[in-house]
């Protein structure tokens, strides 16, 4: 199946398939000379880089959107990429449910309304 997607690929390379979304996906992290080899090698050597490559962008691109939100003022002052631990500690689910949308300001409060 992959020869057969690969062939189409370089018959009609302006067509969408699975193929062409993994060339595009290891250029845009920085390893289009994996699909230029088509191959890597030992998989333990690409495996380790390519999940925190895309964990490095994931958290950038988590951050941009956290410094661009004008809702997210109360969030950013105190928060960072992560597990929160009052998610465990607090065990009072409609609590922990309460403090998770006052931080994240998923609430129906009146400054949040817009009075």
């Amino acid at each position: 199946m992959y020869k057969t997607m690969l062939r189409d690929l370089e018959l009609h390379p302006q067509k969408s398939n699975w193929a062409s979304s993994v060339r595009d996906t290891l250029g845009r992290l920085g390893f289009f000379h994996v699909w230029e080899a088509q191959g890597v090698g030992d998989n333990g050597s690409f495996i380790r880089p390519l999940k925190q490559r895309c964990n490095d962008i994931f958290v950038q691109e988590w951050h941009c959107r956290i410094e661009g939100s004008t809702r997210a003022t109360f969030y950013k002052t105190f928060c960072s990429f992560g597990f929160k631990s009052y998610l465990t500690s607090v065990n009072v689910n409609k609590y922990r449910t309460a403090l998770c949308k006052l931080i994240v300001s998923s609430h129906w409060s009146n400054i949040e309304r817009g009075r």
